[in-house]
């Protein structure tokens, strides 16, 4: 049985200010929104998606590679269900579960070095050794609706980088 996969991506930031009015009696609001919500077919053209992954993951201190073109995807008991190789990233979202401390991604973060770094033009990261820093609590989202190429075997790595505690974090990649 082969899998087809659809792929919603919905992000946005809310906030709204609001000014009491002098002498006038009333208040005035204003308010602050940007919003992307876009719902991807299925398929291998731009704004579509053929293939998703995600996990759960708890990084010690250290660094940590994560090979695009080569990961597995588990079910809850911790099963392999099916191997998964990108070759094209379409979107990322990681959420830094963590109580403290930051979770560092890019290209040249860790052990792996810039030789092997996912990194350059349609990518988060400018150079291989360009880095994010997502601190607890936070969030960082990317999406590019026509997706950047990933090269095969162990070329294209994204690193991810705990420096000060264990970080755990949710991420979740689609693409094709």
């Amino acid at each position: 049985m082969a899998a087809s996969y659809t792929a919603k991506v919905l992000a946005s930031f809310i906030a709204a200010e609001e000014w009491t009015m002098d002498g006038a009696g009333g208040t005035a609001t204003i308010p602050h929104k940007v919003a992307f919500d876009t719902n991807l077919a299925a398929g291998t053209a731009a704004g579509q998606v053929a293939m998703a992954w995600h996990d759960s993951v708890s990084l010690p201190v250290g660094t940590g590679p994560l090979q695009l073109d080569g990961l597995t995807q588990l079910d809850a008991a911790g099963a392999t269900l099916h191997s998964v190789a990108f070759g094209v990233v379409k979107g990322i979202m990681i959420k830094n579960t963590s109580a403290s401390g930051k979770l560092t991604i890019g290209g040249g973060t860790g052990g792996g070095g810039a030789a092997d770094a996912w990194a350059g033009a349609g990518t988060p990261f400018v150079s291989d050794a360009s880095r994010i820093d997502i601190p607890f609590g936070g969030l960082f989202v990317w999406y590019e609706p026509a997706g950047t190429a990933v090269a095969n075997s162990t070329a294209d790595v994204l690193e991810f980088e705990a420096t000060s505690a264990t970080q755990t974090f949710q991420i979740a990649i689609i693409g094709e």
